[in-house]
């Protein structure tokens, strides 16, 4: 009996303290699109490595954008690809003066990966503002005019949100989609965090496939080269900027400036995504850890008294403000997308979440070696 009325007391605890936070989270506003009319002189960079299922998608999405295509450039930079990647860049080049293509094939001062390819590319470039995406990825025509839209003169960086969904092009059978939907709820899910976390001043990361960053606030923190290696090299940069103190850092929820991408058929793969996330995150700040930490043992004391006692009017009571509080987190990326629809598998991503929390705990206390697109991390 002690055992249980103490197991409630810590439920009763923690359960008002992740709710807490997630209010605390909510009530903080996203950024608006400056008064600035100024047209921003844009790279788009993109790492290439084996990916000619997607690469044309990708491409041909950012040839269509509405901004001044003399005012952009796109730079697929090949990180030693064995595939028909370079054969599909090279043509988008013959056909777009503002697309240049660049194979990198070495490593350049201790960097590996993404990381590497983007250092090399960012000691040539001009202009002023430098967007990321990946290969993988579809941006709307409206990206480049619509996340620059949000620069101003003291903007550092700035993140932008990413959708699973539609699963266009993509055959799956049943099991298949109802992963992709759990997944697409995820990402949400961990998106609002951090952009909520971000523009209260507490920026967490961002999402290396979608975001921004001002080329002079990039040149200031020395660059990658002094950063170091990272495998999550859109954290490692955001961290460098912010601690310089002088720039502004903002993560905006703007379906204009959203991009899809494709979520993962396996739970394997996914495994390893979110293994180079926890290997990356580990240099956190943190309100990072405060946030992880209410939310796992929340979750993980409801998902034991359920168990024990499934009955108790005070943990379904506990259970409804906890799965209230996550469904509020998520509720403005499916309005703002106009994916409503999704809130049917809320419960599923529930119970997804909580599984996958416990198992991705016990690796984030140990070391991890990880694989990522054939390479070692």
């Amino acid at each position: 009996m002690t055992e249980i009325n103490m197991l409630t007391t810590f439920l009763l605890s923690f359960s008002a303290l992740y709710v807490l936070s997630a209010l605390y989270l909510l009530s903080i506003r996203h950024p608006k699109k400056t008064n600035n009319s100024k047209k921003y002189k844009v790279s788009v960079l993109i790492a290439v490595r084996n990916e000619e299922n997607f690469l044309r998608g990708c491409l041909q999405a950012l040839s269509e954008q509405d901004y001044d295509s003399e005012m952009y450039d796109v730079f697929i930079l090949d990180d030693d690809s064995s595939d028909r990647s370079a054969i599909i860049a090279k043509t988008f080049c013959d056909n777009f003066h503002n697309f240049h293509y660049t194979r990198i094939e070495k490593q350049h001062a201790g960097l590996k990966g993404k990381m590497n390819v983007l250092a090399q590319a960012l000691q040539k470039l001009k202009g002023d503002l430098v967007l990321i995406t990946d290969a993988d990825c579809i941006v709307p025509p409206t990206w480049i005019d619509s996340i620059t839209a949000y620069f101003d003169d003291n903007t550092g960086l700035i993140g932008s949100l990413t959708s699973l969904y539609p699963f266009a092009g993509i055959q799956s059978n049943q099991t298949e989609k109802v992963f992709h939907i759990v997944q697409t709820l995820d990402w949400f899910f961990l998106q609002a965090i951090a952009r909520f976390s971000g523009n209260a001043g507490k920026p967490i990361t961002v999402l290396g496939n979608n975001f921004a960053f001002n080329l002079k606030a990039y040149h200031e923190t020395g660059g990658f080269e002094k950063i170091g290696f990272s495998v999550t090299e859109d954290y490692a940069l955001l961290r460098a900027i912010e601690k310089s103190g002088r720039w502004q850092i903002k993560y905006i929820n703007d379906p204009r400036a959203a991009i899809f991408s494709y979520p993962l058929n396996s739970f394997k793969a996914f495994f390893l995504q979110r293994l180079r996330w926890i290997k990356g995150g580990k240099t956190t700040r943190p309100w990072a850890y405060f946030l992880m930490l209410t939310s796992f043992i929340a979750h993980l004391l409801l998902l034991i008294t359920l168990i024990i006692n499934p009955l108790n009017p005070l943990t379904i009571l506990l259970l409804f403000f906890v799965f209230i509080s996550d469904y509020q987190t998520i509720k403005g990326s499916l309005e703002k997308l106009k994916l409503n629809k999704l809130k049917t598998y809320f419960i599923l991503f529930e119970g997804f979440y909580i599984i996958y929390t416990l198992l991705f705990s016990v690796y984030f206390l140990f070391p991890v070696k990880i694989k990522w697109k054939g390479r070692a991390l």
